[in-house]
């Protein structure tokens, strides 16, 4: 295997690892909070997040300077502006959103966001919660099989 398979390798590992805790939040979460009073389950929220927030960081970093020298090294920069090649802007802007929300919005005011939310409405606050990562998701998801299906369709 060449340098490009290993750092395609990475790439796709950062995914998995970024979309992985996504999906597990997004799908598990409603499972372990059902049945429980909702400030135990925001507690088990905030829980699984700090266990794997750093993880998400990091996954992140290692997805954009992958797929930024992958763009360099196969000369992909202009497809991103072409509309046949949607899915590298896609993946792009999917992973632009979760850079700046990870490593500026979250760790400078979500969280207080959420915490007064919770506070003041924790049904609510649990709420946009399971919404904001089935959203992600979801969305996520989507990127990621159109990239699949336009690379390999």
């Amino acid at each position: 295997m060449d340098g490009l398979g290993w750092i395609r390798g990475l790439h796709v590992l950062g995914v998995v690892l970024w979309f992985g805790g996504i999906g597990f939040v997004a799908i598990a979460l409603p499972g372990l909070a059902r049945g429980r009073p909702v400030p135990e389950a925001l507690q088990l929220f905030a829980a699984l997040e700090r266990r794997f927030v750093w993880a998400a960081r990091g996954a992140v970093l290692l997805v954009g300077a992958s797929g930024a020298w992958l763009a360099e090294q196969l000369a992909l920069w202009p497809a991103f502006l072409d509309a046949r090649t949607w899915w590298l802007a896609g993946m792009a802007a999917l992973w632009a959103f979760f850079a700046v929300f990870l490593l500026v919005v979250e760790p400078l005011a979500f969280h207080r966001v959420i915490d007064g939310l919770a506070r003041r409405r924790p049904v609510l606050a649990l709420r946009a919660l399971v919404a904001f990562h089935w959203t992600a998701f979801l969305i996520g998801a989507l990127v990621i099989l159109g990239s699949i299906a336009g690379v390999h369709g």
